[in-house]
This record gives structure tokens, sequence and C-alpha cells, in this order.
């Protein structure tokens, strides 16, 4: 077996491919620059599964943060509509009628107040009227 061979197979033993070393250095290099590299090559491996995991997390949570913000919103907008469906359901009317009602009141008793004044003044000319006469 040549050297070269050897090296190739214990390159491939650590996962490194022939492309990964120089051709040149195949015959300079030590054991542990051998070694150095498939730790590099590793940690590079490492490196890009970390990122694709952060990636894929990121993912998941700004996908569960639009979630629970569209639930909310939904939840906000349900809460608008009863609102305002009680508000138009009982508290108009209710205003309306009794509006209408104060008014009326109003009105009753500005009539009662004219009638009052009218029989007053009515009283009041038959009494002075009287006492006209007695003089």
């Amino acid at each position: 077996q040549t050297v070269r061979r050897a090296w190739r197979e214990y390159a491939q033993g650590l996962g490194l491919q022939e492309t990964e070393i120089k051709a040149s250095s195949t015959y300079e290099a030590t054991s542990e620059e051998v070694q150095a590299l498939a730790v590099l090559k590793l940690m590079d491996t490492l490196h890009v599964a970390a990122m694709k995991i952060q990636t894929s997390w990121l993912k998941r949570r700004d996908l569960k943060r639009e979630q629970a913000t569209a639930a909310k919103r939904e939840k906000s907008a349900t809460t608008i509509q009863r609102w305002w469906r009680v508000i138009f359901r009982w508290v108009l009317p209710v205003k309306r009628r009794t509006t209408v009602r104060s008014g009326r009141g109003r009105a009753a008793t500005r009539i009662a107040a004219l009638f009052r004044g009218n029989r007053q003044r009515a009283d009041t000319r038959t009494v002075t009227e009287l006492k006209r006469l007695q003089r």
C-alpha cells in the first residue's frame, strides 16, 4: 500500500475527502494536521446544523406569535362586536325612549304651568273685580 493511499484511507476514516486535503501536502501533512482538518470540518458541520435548528426554531416561534396575535385580535373584534350589539339593541332604544319621555314630561310641565298661570290670572281678575264692586 502506498503512502498516499494510506493517508487517503486515514483521512476518509476521519470523515475527510481527498479534495479537502491539498494534493501537494499529502506527503508533508502530519496526522495532527489531518485531525485538525477533520475537527474543522466537524465544527463546520455542527455550525450548519445549529444554524438550521435555530432557523427552524425562530420560524416556529414567529408562527406561534403570529397565531397568538391573530387570536387576540379576533377575540378583541368579537368583544367590540358584542359591545356594539348591546348598545344598538338595548342602550340606544332606551336612550331614545327616555329622551322622548323627558321631552313629553317637559311639555306636560309647560302645559300645566300655562294652565295654572291662566287660572291664577282669572282668579285674580275675579277677586279684583269683586273688591272694586265692594268699594
